[in-house]
């Protein structure tokens, strides 16, 4: 049988210019205990670039067999083409690259 599972992030401080936000932190913990023992629970808070992209990494890892995923990210986010960017806590200002690429990770060579 697969593992269902929460991914919540919640940021609430910033180190660029958008204002801190008091309430996504216990949003997203107040979403998980409405989730019970249904859900296997990873809760990020604050998280940097790095840190989030590693936990998403490890997630899409831990489900090559598949299962049912509820990820919710609250906090600000920002125009960014066609989709919002979603930002984290250590978003420079000018950031709004939503590429897939792990960013904490050596770029792979394209082969000739």
């Amino acid at each position: 049988m697969t593992e269902s599972r929460f991914v919540g992030v919640g940021v609430s401080h910033y180190d660029g210019p958008w204002n801190d936000l008091a309430h996504p932190v216990p949003e997203v913990q107040e979403f998980a205990a409405l989730l019970g023992d249904r859900f296997s629970r990873t809760i990020l808070t604050d998280p940097s670039e790095v840190e989030a992209r590693r936990a998403f990494r490890q997630l899409r890892e831990s489900m090559l067999d598949g299962g049912c995923l509820v990820v919710l990210w609250s906090g600000h986010g920002i125009p960014s083409g066609e989709v919002a960017a979603r930002l984290l806590h250590d978003t420079p200002p000018t950031s709004t690259d939503d590429s897939p690429e792990d960013k904490d990770e050596p770029e792979a060579e394209e082969a000739p």
